[in-house]
């Protein structure tokens, strides 16, 4: 499968209790027909009707031609058998944060900061008041010959706000202090950030020879 051919549109779901990956594009050799892989150690099955390929507790669940679910196998099969549950469908909240994002290349919601904690195993331990205090959140990425991304914070009190904002400040000015250079860095010395009451909104901006060296 060529990635950048085939894949059109991936949208992740993170969940402390397991998060897993939503992929629209052509998966079969024509589209709309079975998906073919013969790799080493991929089992195929069939799960409820739907074509199912595993491995070492990882698979790829084809709900119909040009969707498929990529995450644990137990993961995959629970979104299948709770299609008809009420208390099991998508936050209507986190449905209309999208619908009012502007058209970009990436994006990111979030209601409360337990999906976010769940994929910041990197990150230090000081940045769990962040997760803690945050309510709201909405990140957009446009791509051009500028790359320019933008995230607006709402947090429970213009206190975490503020708390929030003078720590990204702190780390913006560690990049400036830094000596390498690169395009991460780069972002970061340039950002732009600014807290109102219980907002927090925050700017960077990349070149185009920046981004390109950054994604490539």
């Amino acid at each position: 499968m060529d990635l950048v051919r085939d894949v059109w549109e991936v949208v992740w779901s993170l969940r402390p209790e397991g998060s897993v990956a939503f992929l629209r594009g052509k998966f079969g050799g024509a589209f709309g027909q079975e998906p073919r892989f013969q790799q080493p150690g991929v089992v195929k099955r069939s799960y409820k009707t739907y074509y199912l390929l595993e491995r070492d507790g990882t698979g790829v669940l084809f709900l119909g031609p040009g969707v498929a679910i990529l995450g644990r196998t137990a993961d995959c099969e629970r979104i299948v058998d709770a299609r008809d549950r009420a208390d099991e469908q998508p936050p209507l909240a986190l449905i209309r944060m999208v619908e009012e994002l502007p058209i970009c290349e990436l994006w990111a919601v979030a209601r409360g900061g337990d999906g976010l904690r769940a994929v910041s195993g990197g990150l230090p331990l000081k940045a769990g008041p962040l997760f803690d205090s945050l309510d709201e959140l909405r990140l957009t990425a446009r791509a051009g010959q500028t790359l320019i991304v933008s995230a607006r914070g709402l947090f429970r009190t213009p206190t975490d706000a503020r708390a929030v904002r003078d720590g990204l400040e702190a780390l913006r000015q560690m990049a400036s202090l830094a000596r390498q250079d690169g395009s991460a860095v780069d972002a970061i010395r340039g950002a732009r950030l600014e807290a109102a009451e219980r907002e927090v909104r925050l700017e960077a901006q990349l070149d185009f020879d920046q981004w390109q060296k950054w994604v490539g």
